[in-house]
């Protein structure tokens, strides 16, 4: 996607980068395109979810899951009060 992203900042248009890569590399058009689409939407993600917001008290929305996700896969000994 590296290439793709080079050559679009050189031409400035998608139109024949897209190809001209898939070319050079022998997928398909299309197969190259949705790669490309799916790394800058995954680069956006990363993005958003980078960035501290207010309402997680200027956490990251990121760190924010990874602590979540900590809590519930540490291991703990739940004891039920038989009763």
């Amino acid at each position: 996607m590296r290439l793709v992203r080079a050559l679009r900042a050189e031409l400035g248009t998608d139109l024949g980068t897209v190809r001209r890569v898939a070319d050079q590399l022998g997928f398909g058009v299309e197969s190259v395109r949705k790669w490309v689409r799916q790394a800058d939407i995954d680069d956006i993600a990363l993005r958003l979810n980078t960035r501290p917001r207010k309402t997680l008290n200027y956490n990251t929305p990121a760190a924010t899951l990874a602590h979540c996700c900590a809590d519930r896969l540490s291991p703990q000994i739940h004891v039920r009060a038989l009763g």
